[in-house]
């Protein structure tokens, strides 16, 4: 093959703002919303809870809050100066707490069904939870990461909603099922799906294991973003939408992706900082060639999947060694030139129907 192989990372790779609309996009920039001006922290006394949990061991007290969820965790800094300094000086809440609008996202959505901790890993592990790949999008209901083509195809990522609960139900699910309460706002690839009021939500693989008695109080297999096909039918609806644009799961569903997804950079521990990601120049070239979406067309064109992001260094590399080093090929006449992997396309490539969500989430709590 003609044309010379590169190995400068920064020229065979380039960086792009991730698309869409997402729930973090409507909270302040800043991360810690237990700020407040006008509030008096709360005094204790010997017999106050807060003060019995300031008189255990300094470890068993950044145990206990490893074990709350992060709504809880961001309330108890509320109550005195030493709580909030032990929260403060938490390792995961420092990590939680540094991703941008993660916090505020959590707590808005009013996520409670992980636990600190669990969050925390989910922060610092970089894999998708289907394919582990680099996933840069946090799934807030269950605190998963997953890359793009997962988060687009997966029909198990798109949150049900569900008419509000009796009390009762809903204190029995929020043990048992990923809740949330998608705030008002423009959601989905070009902001044009707007909600109104807010939308309580469920995980829609966990609503797919709650009891029939449960899944009827809360409107039945009936959807109400907008149709009234039965759940069995609409999962294969919602994995044909990035094939059939014109069907009605595209407009009313896909939108609803976007309410409870944040963009997450990946943790890299040896700098202790967040960073973005990378494109493959060869993969994203692979196709601008092309008139349909990479799912529609036979997996021969394409090394891996163009719009999946790698981290810098080990990505990379391991990218390179499944799709060959990468070759810089000058057109004739000497103006452009384009990028191509040394080695025949569709060894690596996996097309999104072919992962599923293999597990059903964990909380967190169960875990420890």
């Amino acid at each position: 093959m003609a044309g010379t192989i590169v190995s400068d990372l920064e020229e065979i790779t380039f960086k792009a703002p991730l698309p869409g609309h997402f729930v973090g996009q409507f909270l302040p920039a800043s991360n810690t919303i237990a700020e407040s001006p006008t509030r008096t922290p709360i005094t204790t006394s010997p017999s106050t809870p807060a003060s019995r949990i300031e008189s255990l061991p300094y470890e068993i007290k950044l145990q206990i809050v490893s074990l709350l969820d992060v709504c809880v965790v961001n309330d108890l800094r509320l109550v005195c100066s030493s709580l909030r300094e032990l929260v403060d000086a938490h390792l995961d809440f420092q990590l939680v707490q540094a991703l941008p609008k993660l916090m505020r996202a959590v707590c808005h959505l009013g996520c409670r069904y992980y636990t600190l901790a669990t969050l925390a890993a989910a922060v610092r592990d970089n894999r998708c939870s289907c394919c582990q790949n680099y996933g840069d999008y946090l799934y807030l209901l269950t605190a998963e990461r997953l890359c793009y083509h997962c988060f687009r195809e997966q029909p198990d990522y798109v949150p049900k909603a569900i008419k509000a609960p009796s009390p009762s139900l809903l204190a029995a699910l929020e043990s048992k099922a990923p809740l949330a309460t998608v705030p008002p706002g423009a959601y989905g690839l070009f902001g044009k799906a707007r909600l109104e009021r807010p939308q309580l939500v469920i995980d829609r693989w966990a609503l797919a294991h709650l009891s029939a008695q449960e899944r009827q109080q809360l409107g039945g297999d009936n959807d109400s973003l907008g149709d009234s096909e039965p759940e069995t039918e609409r999962q294969g609806y919602l994995s044909q939408t990035s094939l059939n644009h014109s069907s009605p799961w595209a407009t009313a569903l896909l939108p609803a992706r976007y309410t409870v997804v944040l963009p997450a950079p990946y943790w890299e521990q040896e700098t202790q900082t967040f960073h973005a990601g990378v494109f493959c120049r060869a993969c994203a070239m692979s196709a601008e060639t092309q008139s349909h979406p990479p799912r529609c067309l036979p997996r021969s064109l394409f090394w891996d999947y163009p719009y999946r992001r790698y981290t810098e260094k080990e990505g990379m590399r391991r990218h390179m060694e499944e799709c060959g080093p990468v070759r810089k090929v000058v057109t004739a006449d000497g103006t452009g030139a384009k990028y191509v992997h040394d080695s025949a396309p569709g060894k690596a490539f996996v097309r999104p129907d072919e992962l599923c969500r293999s597990a059903a989430p964990s909380n967190g709590f169960r875990d420890n």
